[in-house]
């Protein structure tokens, strides 16, 4: 056995043992599982459609100039059927191609439809089947008869109650909705006269407001014309007295000149005078050059005691003007450090007012305006600022532009003028005028180019300032605005607004008990008023009142009033709530007060109440007090100042 296998070691040359021949693919193949499963109707290999009709052959490519024409890439070669390459007509030119063309005896007409053609037959008709005779069973059994008598199969009085139910049903039911229409009817009779009268009355409201404008308007160009008549009358006093003026001035003047106009002519003279000018002025003049003479003398000793005191005062002026010099350096650094402290402490001040902006825009509780209002005009700013800067440039272009032109012009007009006084001169000497030697300028290309290095100026910061300074000039928020949010943003928690109102509610309720015994101890030292049970209006009536001094404001916002007007209007309304209480035995005026201060701040009154319940309370308690009727106080000021009235009053007891 072992030399058996080194024998056939020994035959083969491979290193490998031979081995059968395994089959390149399996008789069977499994499933692959891995297989993604495809549509067969985007299968190409498919054919869609009517198989018997022709085949649309498609198109031939369109054949681009840079393309090599009849060119076939290696792997389509590849992929073409073997056959016998046979020879063809030469290739077409570059940017041509063959057409094919019929060169058969009879034309044929392609087409794509296949020409089709019905034909019909009919067979003979087939022989009609003879009818089915009748089936009759045969008869079997025996015959038997009855009788029904009249009134067996239908009783009249029974059958006919239902119907006449029936009948009367529908009878009383269309009854009953005619009553209901004509109901119905008159309830919208009613309701119509109800809206009637309400109208009515709203056109007399709207008729008396009218009148009042249409009063106020007559006052108006009254007062006008009263204003008119006074400027007129006063216009023609000013004219009269100007010209009474006028009149005073210019006789005075003509007096005047008229006697000093005889006056120079002679006709006045002065005796005195007239001496003066014959004997005594000779005589003077005469002294007066013996005096000259004399002092001619003196005046050369004068010159050389000056010209030894100027010497000596040179000297002394220039040691001062050192001392001047010093002391003007001095104070020149003096105040360049004043001038760096003022604008040091200026950026200062201008960074505080920017923090100071910027807080009142961004943190500021509650917000003086929308943010949505604060990003518009920021935007408008920044727009603005934007065309400012690009106004500046261009009008900066301009300016440089102007210039350069101006400066080459000027340099050509004063090149030309040479050359002309050149040109002169040699025809003046009989020669060839010179050539101009300097080289063209050209004016537009070096104003382009001086324009171009011009700098384009950065557009200004839009600063919280600026935005908020452009906020109170168009209107949307005002200084009043500014100094309430601020108000109330120091004051925090102790601000009255809408946020803690419901807080402040259940403080005034938890206090209300000890504010009352303060309330009946004033009143019962007091002998015309008398102790009031401490009563509380249902929360029906308290709704019923917010809605009445809703619809007030409402009424007061449509009307445009002004604050002060409101603040009037605040209370007369607060009288009416009074009277109406008293009139219903009410005494307890706290509900309707902040059920008109909640009102007020609902309606944005911020601005101009800066604790709209207090207005209201104040308000209330005044109108009560004037009657003669306690009040009860919610605040601790006025608690205290009840309970010292009602001490006095016991110990004056």
């Amino acid at each position: 056995m072992p030399q058996s296998t080194q024998t056939q070691q020994q035959l083969y040359s491979h290193a490998a043992e031979p081995k059968a021949v395994q089959q390149r693919r399996a008789k069977y193949r499994e499933d692959d599982p891995t297989a993604i499963p495809s549509n067969i109707m985007f299968d190409r290999r498919v054919v869609r459609g009517n198989t018997y009709a022709a085949r649309i052959l498609p198109a031939e490519p369109v054949l681009h100039l840079t393309s090599k024409p009849g060119g076939t890439s290696a792997a389509a070669a590849r992929r073409a059927p073997g056959r016998p390459r046979t020879i063809s007509t030469p290739e077409p030119v570059e940017g041509r191609r063959h057409m094919d063309v019929q060169t058969d005896v009879y034309l044929e007409e392609l087409t794509d439809v296949v020409p089709e053609a019905d034909t019909t037959t009919q067979t003979d008709a087939f022989l009609d089947r003879p009818p089915t005779p009748q089936f009759v069973p045969t008869k079997s059994g025996t015959d038997a008869a009855t009788q029904i008598e009249q009134g067996e199969l239908f009783d009249f009085d029974a059958e006919v109650e239902p119907l006449l139910e029936v009948l009367v049903g529908k009878v009383l039911e269309q009854a009953l909705m005619e009553v209901l229409e004509e109901e119905e009817i008159a309830a919208l009779q009613q309701h119509q006269a109800h809206f009637e009268a309400i109208r009515s009355a709203e056109l007399v409201a709207a008729q008396r407001l009218e009148a009042a404008e249409r009063r106020k308007m007559e006052e108006k160009e009254r007062r006008l014309k009263q204003e008119r008549e006074r400027k007129e009358r006063e216009r023609v006093v000013r004219a009269k007295v100007a010209a009474s003026t006028f009149a005073r001035g210019y006789l005075n003047g003509i007096v005047k000149s008229v006697f000093q106009q005889l006056q120079d002519s002679g006709y006045f003279y002065d005796p005195v005078e007239r001496e003066v000018e014959a004997e005594f002025l000779p005589w003077l003049t005469q002294q007066a050059v013996a005096h000259v003479e004399r002092g001619l003398l003196a005046r050369s000793v004068v010159a050389a005691l000056v010209a030894d005191a100027v010497a000596l005062r040179e000297s002394e002026q220039q040691g001062a003007a050192a001392l001047a010099d010093a002391q003007a350096a001095a104070a020149e650094a003096y105040a360049a450090k004043e001038a760096e402290a003022a604008a040091i402490a200026s950026a200062a001040e201008l960074a505080d007012i920017r923090a100071k902006a910027t807080f009142i825009l961004n943190h500021l509780q509650p917000p003086i305006a929308r943010q949505e209002q604060i990003d518009a005009v920021r935007a408008e700013l920044v727009a603005k600022s934007g065309g400012d800067a690009e106004a500046a440039f261009e009008a900066e272009r301009a300016r440089v532009g102007d210039e350069k032109r101006t400066e080459l012009e000027a340099q050509l007009a004063a090149a030309a003028a040479e050359a002309e006084a050149a040109a002169a001169a040699a025809e003046a000497n009989g020669e060839e005028p010179p050539a101009s030697e300097e080289p063209q300028i050209d004016v537009e290309a070096q104003v382009e180019a001086a324009m171009a290095a011009v700098q384009h100026p950065t557009a200004a910061e839009v600063t919280d300032g600026d935005v908020l300074s452009a906020l109170l000039e168009q209107g949307v928020v005002t200084k009043e605005a500014i100094v309430h949010g601020l108000a109330v943003h120091m004051l925090g928690d102790e601000a009255y607004t809408q946020q803690n109102i419901q807080l402040q509610q259940q403080q005034q309720q938890q206090q209300q008990q000890q504010q009352h015994v303060l309330t009946w101890r004033a009143a019962a030292a007091r002998d015309d008023v008398q102790p009031v049970p401490d009563l509380a209006i249902p929360p029906s009536d308290i709704e019923c009142d917010r809605k009445w001094i809703a619809g007030m404001i409402a009424t007061w916002l449509d009307e445009e009033w002004t604050p002060l007007e409101v603040h009037q209007q605040l209370g007369a309304a607060a009288g009416t709530a009074y009277v109406k209480c008293r009139q219903e035995g009410i005494e307890d005026m706290s509900s309707l007060v902040l059920g008109l201060s909640n009102e007020l701040l609902a309606f944005n009154y911020r601005e101009t109440f800066v604790n709209a319940f207090e207005v209201g309370n104040k308000v209330v308690e005044m109108l009560m007090m004037r009657e003669g009727v306690d009040v009860c106080c919610t605040s601790d000021e006025d608690a205290a100042r009840i309970e010292r009235y009602a001490s006095s009053q016991q110990q004056q007891q």
